[in-house]
């Protein structure tokens, strides 16, 4: 099981991946927003949308709650355009964009999890059957 401080720690480091050598990129917390809210899109993709297993979607929500806190990331939270109270919406479109990109990503996704359980194949095998999925 994770620990309770998982999540906060899940959060902090999905804003530091998103950060590049430059400073934050464009749409840094929509980006942020997506990653944390890929497993349950996963989850919801495998099982239904009923009962998540394992992912915590509330991280999103609990991302932009701890942002809000600092008026010094007011810059970063507006940009794309999104205002104070669209945080449900910029969730759900967040959690939409996660569902799209796992479906664009699922060939290849399937073709990994294929090279993989074949066996016999070294992680070199297996990068290029994921490289010739996603041409």
């Amino acid at each position: 099981t994770l620990e309770p401080r998982a999540g906060r720690v899940a959060s902090a480091d999905t804003l530091a991946l998103a950060y590049g050598a430059d400073g934050p990129s464009a749409r840094l917390v929509d980006r942020a927003l997506v990653w944390l809210l890929a497993p349950a899109a996963a989850e919801a993709a495998e099982y239904g949308s009923e009962t998540l297993r394992v992912a915590r979607p509330m991280q999103a929500r609990e991302l932009l709650s701890a942002l809000r806190r600092s008026a010094a990331n007011a810059e970063l939270l507006a940009d794309g355009g999104w205002v104070d109270d669209e945080d449900e919406a910029r969730v759900a479109w967040a959690y939409a964009q996660a569902g799209r990109l796992l479906r664009t990503v699922a060939p290849a996704s399937g073709r990994l999890r294929q090279a993989f359980e074949e066996g016999g194949r070294s992680a070199g095998d297996a990068v290029v059957a994921l490289e010739q999925a996603l041409r």
